[in-house]
């Protein structure tokens, strides 16, 4: 934590400097303007780490974390927006300093007047440089406001229910329609809390599942201070219970606290455990396994699939689910003969393009796929992370629904 900490900062720290010089020193803006954006790329940088500290610290800082994680989410896009920019700047600069050099090799050959020519030349392009700089510093903020607006209108709309049909071998036909809810990635902290989940638990079950799931990363925050907010989850109701796994936020907040207050909640937490659920003499299994990050905390429980399947066997138990937050468990679960993993963690991306940069950690980041003789399903999330906001990934209420294969 330490270390991401260390890294994150200095790349904040070097990206606004770099954004500050191409989009406020180089425009050579009037000094007004100069100041005032100056201003704001100081007031905007301190604001992000004291938003992270301030949200395990207070939080009820809703409005200081509201507008710090609002300038993340357009920071992070005035640096998608500034490469293109970049891009354009110098196949211009090229363009004219070729020209300049044709140009002035006419003028100095054609007459002794050619080097004043060359001059007001020069003159004529440091304008015209200086012009394209704003036009561009321009375009960079405006292009980076009009999606950071759509990111946040993405949010304040709504959480959309995704709808998926997965067929399981030797599925037994007392649980053919079988249908299971899942809530992942929903982040009570700092922005989101109490009122607001208390309309996603109301849209949960008036899908009446006949199982939900919550997939890790529920919270940002300590018990004490979040215990009000989360407190909606307690009436969350399904015939066949309500289960729980952790995430790494889990561990950054607290984990064994956590964990206990879920069950006091009347939620089951799955800790490298499994649950069989029966119907007569047909019976499908449900197992649950530790963060894949959990090992590098002190007393972490690491995530242990031998232990969480130990006394299962398919005869008895049936078709085998497995709650994992990340996806990456895959991998483990497919040599187990898991049926079906359904994950969370990736958000989707949240905000694209940063979906390609989640494939390097995870094979796979949201929607339905195969994965040898698995299925893995993998929510985009229901809350948020960071930015208050979604580009490319609505926010989703996962509802899965199991067929015969």
């Amino acid at each position: 934590m330490v270390a991401f900490v260390a890294i994150f900062l200095g790349i904040l720290l070097g990206a606004h400097a770099l954004l500050w010089q191409r989009l406020v020193a180089s425009p050579r803006w009037g000094r007004p303007l100069r100041l005032l954006l100056t201003a704001l790329f100081l007031g905007g940088g301190l604001s992000i780490p004291l938003a992270f500290v301030g949200r395990y610290l207070s939080p009820d800082a809703r409005l200081w974390s509201h507008a710090a994680y609002v300038w993340l989410g357009f920071f992070f896009y005035l640096l998608v927006f500034l490469g293109p920019a970049e891009l354009l700047r110098v196949v211009v600069a090229r363009r004219a300093r070729a020209r300049r050099r044709s140009e002035a090799a006419k003028a100095t050959g054609a007459s002794p007047g050619g080097a004043v020519a060359s001059t007001r030349h020069g003159e004529m392009d440091l304008s015209r440089r200086r012009a394209l700089q704003r036009l561009l510093a321009g375009g960079v903020a405006g292009a980076a406001g009009a999606v950071t607006g759509f990111g946040l209108y993405e949010v304040a709309r709504g959480v959309d229910v995704a709808r998926r049909q997965v067929s399981l071998r030797d599925l037994p036909a007392a649980f053919e329609g079988f249908t299971i809810v899942q809530l992942t990635d929903v982040h009570i902290g700092a922005i989101l809390k109490g009122p607001w989940l208390e309309a996603v638990v109301a849209r949960v079950n008036a899908l009446r599942p006949d199982l939900i799931v919550l997939t890790g990363d529920l919270v940002d925050g300590s018990v004490p201070q979040l215990e009000r907010h989360v407190a909606p989850l307690a009436k969350l109701s399904a015939p066949r219970g309500v289960f729980c796994v952790s995430g790494n936020h889990e561990y950054y907040s607290g984990v064994e606290p956590w964990m206990a207050h879920f069950a006091y909640l009347g939620i089951t937490p799955l800790r490298n455990a499994h649950m069989t659920l029966r119907e007569g003499e047909a019976a499908l299994t449900l197992a649950g396994i530790e963060d894949l990050h959990a090992s590098r905390f002190p007393n972490g429980k690491a995530p242990d699939l031998d232990a969480a399947l130990a006394g299962y066997n398919r005869t008895e138990g049936g078709p085998l689910i497995l709650l994992a937050h990340q996806p990456k468990a895959i991998h483990a679960a497919a040599r187990a003969g898991v049926d079906l993993q359904i994950s969370g963690h990736t958000h989707g991306g949240q905000l694209v393009p940063f979906n390609w940069l989640v494939y390097l950690d995870q094979p796979y980041i949201d929607g339905l796929h195969r994965h040898k003789d698995t299925w893995i399903y993998v929510s985009r999330g229901t809350g948020f992370w960071g930015p208050p906001m979604r580009v490319g990934a609505p926010a989703e209420i996962t509802h899965l629904t199991l067929t015969r294969a």
